[in-house]
């Protein structure tokens, strides 16, 4: 019942994300430092137990909790070596001058927090996401890179103001191989979007910007570029998450010609 309310609702990935990090704000998830130790067991059987009761409820089979701990305990002998606290690892590092990278997954509008909700993942792509994640201190946080594409893709639902829903999304769907590296569904593509990307640099303080994918929209004859919003009738470089603000929105373009040669 919850993947088909997913798929046909917010068209995530289906893969456990989302239970996952339901999980985890229920302090009932299993963390590494859980799954190596002797009471990994103990916290297995009772999360199973509770998924049971609730897989009953809506007619779905049940978990076997001795097969899922049994086979889990081998993973955790072979995974054991190679934990460490990667806290206190970054920390030192750091304090050795050494360079680290963090690098993000998705994008700012699938932010749980400051994306397109409820169209969204479950955890933070944006900036805040790299001290959540590794425990960094935001004072560690020197440059930081945007990486986009000279246009715009989005795979599952939510409100998408440059979606070219025709043959330019199909071209360009076609020309930048975008289909769902999980799911292998097409991704939806268009322009684009300036307005996005201007919400984008000031939510995570985007010190520099990398342009993927500009020699697959260079083949095309005409190119659009999101400028501005139309919204209720004014023009606006604003963005906002709030669903209202998108569907009464329509995009401002300028359009470019190719004025070089394609060989």
């Amino acid at each position: 019942m919850k993947k088909a309310e997913e798929i046909g609702k917010i068209g995530t990935t289906c893969r456990g994300i989302g239970p996952a990090y339901c999980d985890k704000y229920e302090r009932s998830g299993i963390r590494v430092q859980d799954f190596i130790r002797p009471r990994f067991e103990e916290i297995a059987r009772n999360n199973i137990e509770h998924k049971n009761v609730i897989f009953k409820a809506f007619g779905y089979p049940e978990l076997n909790a001795d097969e899922i701990i049994n086979e889990y305990k081998e993973y955790a002998k072979i995974l054991a070596p190679y934990v460490v606290d990667t806290v206190v690892l970054l920390h030192n590092s750091i304090n050795e001058n050494k360079k680290l990278l963090c690098e993000g997954a998705q994008a700012t509008l699938l932010d749980i927090d400051f994306g397109s909700y409820p169209f969204v993942t479950s955890s933070n792509p944006s900036i805040g996401g790299i001290c959540t994640g590794s425990g960094l201190s935001p004072r560690d946080i020197g440059e930081v890179y945007g990486v986009i594409k000279a246009y715009s893709s989005r795979v599952g639902a939510g409100p998408y103001i440059t979606e070219e829903n025709n043959e330019i999304g199909d071209r360009i769907r076609e020309l930048g191989h975008e289909y769902g590296t999980t799911t292998k569904r097409p991704r939806r593509c268009g322009w684009l979007d300036l307005v996005s990307l201007k919400y984008a640099v000031m939510v995570n303080g985007i010190t520099g910007i990398a342009i993927n994918h500009v020699d697959t929209i260079g083949k095309l004859d005409k190119i659009k570029l999101c400028v501005a919003y139309n919204h209720n009738g004014k023009v606006t470089t604003d963005f906002s998450t709030t669903p209202e603000y998108l569907q009464n929105s329509t995009p401002v373009y300028e359009e470019f010609e190719r004025k070089f040669r394609r060989y």
